[in-house]
């Protein structure tokens, strides 16, 4: 990757991982099922180490404003707008999915002369994230064994996986 690309990419990750951390922390405060209320505080702090690990690679280009896309933001606020529990395991998984899926991405076409260290974090990120993912789809599985009904999401599900693609 360039280096405005990689800092773009990096900057937007950062962004993303740090306001995740802020919104599954302020999940992980509210009323709701122990079992859930838990995974949102393990992953608010998964959240946190993961911009902490990319953040400590992030090039500072001075021509470059590190600022996120607008559509960054605008899919951020639909994760922080899931209300039920459905919405937010809902956001959970697709935010997480595709954060796997960006970071494989960028490691499969990343180049080990030039981007060696930043494949060595996506790959660590995207190891500990997919088992974040695995957790939740596990919870959600466990959760609808016992009468949990996570269909009342699929609208809030269709309208991120629409809007996820500007975390790849």
């Amino acid at each position: 990757m360039l280096l405005h690309d990689t800092a773009r990419a990096l900057a937007r990750d950062v962004h993303v991982e740090r306001r995740l951390f802020e919104i599954l922390g302020v999940w992980s405060t509210g009323p709701g099922e122990p079992e859930v209320v838990a995974l949102y505080a393990t992953l608010s702090r998964h959240h946190g180490w993961r911009a902490e690990v990319l953040a400590t690679l992030q090039p500072v280009l001075h021509d470059l404003d590190p600022s996120p896309p607008a559509a960054v933001d605008a899919y951020v606020a639909t994760v922080a707008s899931s209300s039920t529990t459905a919405e937010r395991l809902a956001a959970v998984e697709v935010t997480l999915a595709a954060q796997v899926a960006g970071w494989e991405e960028r490691i499969a076409h990343g180049t080990e002369v030039s981007d060696a260290p930043v494949m060595r974090a996506l790959r660590l990120v995207s190891a500990d994230a997919r088992e974040d993912w695995r957790a939740a789809a596990s919870l959600v599985r466990s959760l609808v064994r016992s009468g949990f009904d996570a269909r009342g999401a699929a609208a809030h599900r269709s309208e991120l996986e629409r809007e996820v693609r500007v975390l790849g």
